[in-house]
Parts: C-alpha cells; structure tokens; sequence
C-alpha cells in the first residue's frame, strides 16, 4: 500500500474506550456458557483498527478485479497484502519478515518441483495416448507396458518405484 494514499492510524492507538465485553459467559443448568455479543447485548466499543479495514478493502477490491481463478493472481494479491502488513508493523516486521522469506522460500522450492515433474507428466501423458491408441487397435487383448518401455521410464527417473 501507497503511503500517499492514506493516512493510516495504528491500531490499538486509535482505539477508545474498553477493549471486550465486561462479561460474556453467565452460568446456565450449573454450566458455565458462552453468550455472543447479540446475546449479551454489549457491543464491540474497540472499532476495527483503520488500517486493517483498508487492507481488507484493498483484498476484496483485487479479488473482484480478478474475475476468475487464477491462483497466481490471488496469491499475488495476498502476498502484496501481507508485504503492506509487514510494512506497517515496524515492531514485529524482523519477525513477519522471517517468517515471510521462509514462506517464500517454501513456496519456490515447490515451484520448481512442479517444473521438473511437468516433462515428467508430458511423457506419461504421451504413453498414456500410445497405450489407449493400441487397446483401441486390439480391444479383445489386455495390454500392459513392454518392458522397453519400462527400462525407458526407469532410466529417465531413476526415483521411481515401478
């Protein structure tokens, strides 16, 4: 987020008045229960700190920009948000920002796993059409994989317990 765009207070410096309910349990039956705000009838007096309403805002807005399922977008949009979060709490940010280049790194070494299995997948995709052409061409007969095949397969990814 732009710091010209908007003057954000942090929260809980904002914040008036008393930060929960004075009770929201009551003993029912010789049960102590949890009532909700609407049942207590005690309203919520801390408001939502300003800076975590724009950054939801700032979410929500993306999102519908998305107008589709993209996970590259949607992880970008949560990513820029948590990159302004980070940002704005100076207190926590080596914290945030360790925890964040660890995500980071996590989600890059998955990547790239993802790359090497794509030739992988190509070619199972591509025996997969060879072996439907063939029962295709012989249905009365099962067919299985000749073992050339196999050598092939086993050669190029010697990881795999076939």
């Amino acid at each position: 987020m732009n710091d010209k765009e908007v003057d954000l207070k942090k929260w809980p410096a904002h914040a008036l008045g008393r930060s929960c309910a004075k009770s929201n349990a009551c003993v029912v039956n010789g049960r102590i229960v949890s009532l909700t705000e609407v049942e207590t009838k005690l309203r919520n007096v801390v408001p939502k700190p300003k800076f975590l309403n724009a950054l939801e805002t700032k979410i929500c807005n993306d999102l519908k920009n998305i107008q589709s399922d993209d996970r590259d977008l949607r992880f970008q949009t949560f990513k820029e948000a948590f990159q302004a979060f980070i940002h704005e709490l100076k207190t926590y940010k080596p914290l945030l920002s360790r925890i964040y280049k660890e995500y980071e790194d996590y989600t890059n070494f998955y990547k790239a796993e993802a790359q090497k299995l794509r030739p992988v997948k190509e070619y199972l995709w591509t025996i997969s059409q060879e072996c439907d052409e063939r029962s295709c061409n012989k249905p009365s007969s099962t067919y299985c994989l000749s073992s050339s095949t196999l050598k092939v397969i086993r050669s190029r990814h010697r990881t795999w317990d076939i």
